[in-house]
């Protein structure tokens, strides 16, 4: 959990050439700063994960 801390996925973002693994990092990027899954799919502009 400490490596999650101390990973730049802001940075890994910018240079990734791939969209959906760039939202990816985005999203992991807004888990280290403690936001939940419904936060970060309103930021990414997503529709939350429905388990069923």
């Amino acid at each position: 959990m400490e490596k999650l801390k101390t990973t730049d996925f802001r940075c890994l973002a910018r240079r990734e050439s791939n969209a959906q693994k760039r939202i990816r990092l985005l999203a992991l990027a807004h888990f280290s700063e403690g936001h939940n899954r419904s936060e970060i799919s309103n930021i990414l502009k997503g529709k939350p994960y429905q388990y069923s």
